[in-house]
């Protein structure tokens, strides 16, 4: 993360909506074992752990451990890991249904995975918008001019 001489990072304690180009193995900050995601609001950036991501259910694949499915938003996957004592939170999910899953950004096996907290089955058609919007509106009150 590039930061100015002395400036410590904002963490953000936040679901805040992502799109699959936003989770690159090169925006990872780890604290011990948090991971965080850098997220540029482009005058300066944040940390969060917490994300909200959309997208269409597809690979839907289960074992006893864990149900693992990624989300397709465009031509884009962001991949979801659900270990067995979340398993409530994704066990209705079919392929092909649209959902917004708030959940921490996790690490294992050399790749990132969302671990779902939350998972609502809704129609987003405005979500690049919407994160868009937020960014903005989260530069406005963090990003300050030096």
């Amino acid at each position: 993360m590039e930061e100015q001489q002395g400036e410590e990072p904002v963490y953000l304690d936040t679901y805040l909506r992502i799109l699959p180009e936003d989770l690159n193995p090169e925006r990872i900050v780890r604290d011990g074992y948090k991971v965080y995601l850098e997220v540029d609001l482009g005058t300066c950036s944040v940390l969060v752990r917490r994300i909200r991501a959309y997208g269409a259910v597809t690979g839907l694949s289960r074992t006893e451990w864990r149900i693992d499915f990624s989300l397709l938003y465009g031509d884009a996957e962001i991949p979801v890991r659900a270990w067995q004592e979340y398993f409530d939170v994704v066990e209705n999910l079919t392929e092909g249904v649209k959902v917004e899953v708030l959940g921490l950004i996790r690490e294992g096996g050399g790749s990132l995975y969302i671990l779902p907290l939350i998972v609502r089955e809704k129609d987003i058609p405005d979500w690049e918008e919407l994160v868009t919007a937020d960014r903005a509106y989260l530069a406005s009150i963090v990003c300050r001019e030096k």
